[in-house]
């Protein structure tokens, strides 16, 4: 899990590369993944 001052401190790339994975996880319909992503 990221907090936001993690995700506002990644480089451009590293912040895509998260973007894509979250999008590939709803594509897939992964919600025990995406949950885990989104957790507190």
């Amino acid at each position: 899990m990221k907090t936001l001052e993690d995700i506002k401190a990644m480089s451009y790339q590293e912040k895509d590369e998260l973007e894509d994975l979250v999008l590939e996880i709803i594509d897939n319909n992964d919600l025990v993944k995406l949950k885990d992503i989104l957790k507190d």
